[in-house]
C-alpha cells in the first residue's frame, strides 16, 4: 500500500541554503511520526542534545517537533527510531545535515533539516536492536 505524500510546505531559504532546499524539495515526503534524538552544534550554540517526533521524512530531509532550541545553519546528528512488529525491536537509522528552517509552533519548535543517511535505509533493518 502506497502513502500520500505530505503536502509541501513553503520555506524561506537563502545564501548557501537554497541548493540544499531545492534538491530536498525534489525527494517524495512521507508522513512519519516517529522519536527523534539528535546531537545539534551551531555557530553561536554550544553542542545540545535533544529529542522529538517527526512529522515528514523523504531520502533528503525531515520535518520534526523539538522542544530544544536549534539555530538555522546548525549542523545536525540525528537518529529516527522506528518500530518493527515485534514490539522490542525498533530500527534507528542514523543521518547527518543541515538545519535549513526553524518556525514556532507552540511551545515547541519546528525544525527542517537537509539530511543525509549514514546507508541506505533498506539496508538499515541490519541495526535493528532491542529497546532497553
Amino acid at each position: 500500500m502506497e502513502s500520500e505524500p505530505v503536502q509541501q510546505l513553503k520555506t524561506r531559504s537563502a545564501g548557501d541554503f537554497k541548493r540544499g532546499m531545492q534538491l530536498a524539495r525534489s525527494a517524495r515526503r512521507y508522513p512519519v511520526k516517529q522519536r527523534v534524538t539528535f546531537v545539534s552544534r551551531g555557530e553561536n550554540q554550544d553542542p545540545s542534545n535533544g529529542g522529538g517526533i517527526s512529522e515528514n521524512v523523504s531520502a533528503g530531509g525531515i520535518l520534526f517537533l523539538t522542544e530544544s532550541k536549534i539555530e538555522v545553519g546548525a549542523s545536525i546528528s540525528l537518529d529516527l527510531h522506528v518500530p518493527t512488529l515485534y514490539a522490542e525491536k525498533i530500527i534507528t537509522l542514523h543521518a547527518e545535515g543541515t538545519v535549513l528552517r526553524v518556525e514556532p509552533a507552540g511551545t515547541d519548535h519546528k525544525v527542517a533539516a537537509e539530511i543525509r543517511f549514514d546507508e541506505d535505509p533498506e539496508d538499515g533493518f541490519a541495526s535493528t536492536h532491542t529497546i532497553q
